[in-house]
C-alpha cells in the first residue's frame, strides 16, 4: 500500500526503513521496523525512459531537464 504522497502515482510502493540493521534483526518484530514517513520523500519530475525495463542509462534517473509540455 502506498503512503499518501505516491498514492497519486501507483498503487504500491516497497516499503523504505531508516534503520536496516534493525530491520535485518530477527529478533525484531515488524511493528518496531516503520517505514519512513512521506514527508522524507520528494516527487520529481523523470524522464519517461525510466518505464522501460532495458533502459540501461543510469542518467535516465535524473531529475528531467527539457520544460514540461502541458496536454489540453
Amino acid at each position: 500500500m502506498p503512503n499518501e504522497l505516491v498514492a497519486p502515482y501507483h498503487d504500491r510502493m516497497p516499503v523504505v526503513v531508516d534503520d536496516p540493521e534493525n530491520w535485518l534483526d530477527p529478533d525484531t518484530s515488524l511493528d518496531d521496523a516503520d517505514p519512513l514517513p512521506p514527508e522524507a520523500f520528494v516527487v520529481r519530475v523523470v524522464n519517461r525512459a525510466v518505464n522501460q525495463v532495458g533502459e540501461k542509462d543510469l542518467n535516465t534517473i535524473g531529475p528531467k531537464t527539457s520544460s514540461l509540455t502541458l496536454r489540453s
